[in-house]
């Protein structure tokens, strides 16, 4: 993470948790391939074989998925979330929306949803932010937004800062922005 004096702050991704994520993710492909060919070859019952097969498969598929998206994200060199006084830039995620600006924010909210904590930004009007993007993020948007999240929903599992500093930093340019502006009469 890295606060400059022009009050902006660009948080990248972190390499560790990246690296773990990849290490996790040809483990389980290794792991799953390995069980699609036991099931497969080994196995006398077809009912175990097709169902395993297609657990198996379907792991195969979701493992690639990870270590591709952990490779891409380790070699990619832009940042992550940018935060400013005008409001924030989201790459974080595969939904992520991009550019967000104060004046479309209504309440920054922390949500805690099968033990990982994210904070959801709720907008006036999100259906332009749903809008945004291809049919999977689209889809993934309208769920978050159906099962309590908000359009814009965060989280530092795979970020260079812990959650506690990503809400604080968040919260702190919101109220800046959304602080009424104090006008002293003249003279005094």
């Amino acid at each position: 993470m890295t606060e400059r004096p022009d009050e902006r702050v660009v948080i990248s991704f972190s390499k560790a948790k990246l690296t773990g994520l990849a290490f996790l993710a040809v483990v389980g492909f290794l792991f799953s391939a390995d069980v699609t060919s036991f099931l497969v070859w080994r196995v006398a019952s077809s009912f175990f074989q097709i169902v395993g097969s297609t657990v198996a498969s379907l792991m195969v598929v979701m493992s690639g998925t990870a270590l591709w998206l952990a490779i891409a994200k380790l070699v990619d060199r832009t940042p992550a979330l940018v935060i400013d006084s005008m409001g924030l830039t989201d790459r974080t995620t595969l939904p992520a929306v991009g550019r967000v600006e104060w004046t479309d924010v209504r309440t920054v909210r922390v949500w805690r949803y099968w033990f990982v904590n994210y904070l959801c930004i709720d907008l006036h009007d999100p259906r332009p932010f749903v809008s945004r993007g291809n049919a999977v993020q689209r889809f993934i948007r309208t769920s978050a937004m159906r099962s309590g999240g908000g359009a814009i929903c965060l989280t530092s599992l795979m970020l260079d800062i812990r959650f506690g500093r990503l809400t604080q930093t968040v919260r702190r340019f919101f109220d800046q922005a959304k602080a009424p502006l104090s006008i002293t009469p003249s003279g005094v």
